[in-house]
């Protein structure tokens, strides 16, 4: 089946042959409850519409979580024990990665110094192992901008989910990798890439959206973390020319908490304080820029190159 497929190549990035037992364990069964309902003593951290238009709840106690996207799947997952039990609708296979396999390997990651941010991660060149990191908020166009700079010579790492580590060993330690399901490009993206739409992908039926395997694009090889180098932050678009200006330290940090801590953790020591500490690393370790793009996205590589010399 599709999805299984799918949840293969995601997790492949986790394999290894090392003779260890499995770090966490997840099981995904065709079997939806429909009339589950949250206990009064479970709280509920988030509540609302996903991008996709699906209504989702985000509850949690000490050690247990639940993402509930409602019609169509539920995920509990145990932070203590590493498992997890995802359950759903047999034709809603499509939300398995973005809306449950994704979250839960963010909470047992976080639980390993790996801390997710929504962002697109790219090596800058083959002979380094920098990163170039681009930040903004959803439909702000981080695939769009990731795909013009893969194919003017930049290998693609991820489109939106990134994760950072180095918090426990300090600021010089920060690292950067990413996860590459599959790509999703909106149809008047099209137009600014000409070369993704000379590929002739299919799309779902009435759909103004685009999933394809990221194996069409130029993607880096990569089999360790990166060093983030810069992080670009996206501006809304002009019509003139590309715009770029450098955003200070608690700026940068500012923009990347609002985009990726929704709740402030008292607990210095706590997920949400290890989160802020991630994001104050990765900022603390890269140049900060706000880019405007022009349309003329096949002259964009050129255009960062001199902002991206180390």
């Amino acid at each position: 089946m599709e999805a299984i497929r799918e949840v293969d190549t995601l997790l492949s990035a986790f394999s290894s042959d090392l003779g260890k037992g499995p770090d966490c364990f997840i099981s995904i069964c065709p079997d939806y409850p429909e009339e589950h309902e949250f206990l009064p003593s479970i709280r509920v951290l988030w509540d609302g519409d996903l991008p996709e238009g699906v209504h989702a709840t985000y509850c949690a106690d000490e050690t247990r979580r639940w993402i509930k996207l409602h019609g169509l799947s539920l995920a509990c997952f145990d932070l203590a024990s590493c498992r997890a039990k995802i359950s759903f609708k047999p034709d809603s296979q499509w939300c398995l990665i973005s809306g449950n396999i994704v979250p839960i390997l963010a909470e047992f990651l976080k639980q390993a110094d790996h801390h997710m941010i929504h962002a697109a991660t790219l090596l800058i060149n083959t002979h380094s192992d920098r990163a170039l990191v681009i930040s903004g908020a959803s439909g702000r166009g981080k695939t769009t901008t990731a795909l013009a700079l893969t194919n003017s010579g930049m290998k693609l790492v991820s489109d939106d989910i990134s994760f950072t580590t180095g918090v426990e060993r300090g600021p010089g330690s920060t690292r950067i990798w990413g996860l590459l399901p599959r790509l999703k490009v909106c149809r008047p993206s099209f137009e600014l890439l000409p070369w993704i739409k000379r590929l002739g992908l299919p799309s779902m039926e009435g759909s103004h959206e685009v999933y394809f395997n990221p194996a069409v694009v130029p993607r880096a090889e990569v089999f360790s973390p990166l060093r983030p180098d810069a992080i670009i932050f996206l501006g809304e678009r002009n019509t003139e020319g590309h715009r770029i200006e450098p955003v200070g330290k608690v700026a940068a940090l500012s923009l990347l908490a609002k985009e990726n801590i929704s709740a402030i953790d008292r607990r210095s020591n706590g997920p949400s304080g290890k989160s802020f500490k991630a994001l104050a690393n990765l900022v603390g370790h890269c140049k900060c820029f706000m880019l405007s793009a022009s349309p003329r996205l096949e002259t964009l590589c050129d255009f960062l190159s001199p902002f991206l010399v180390r």
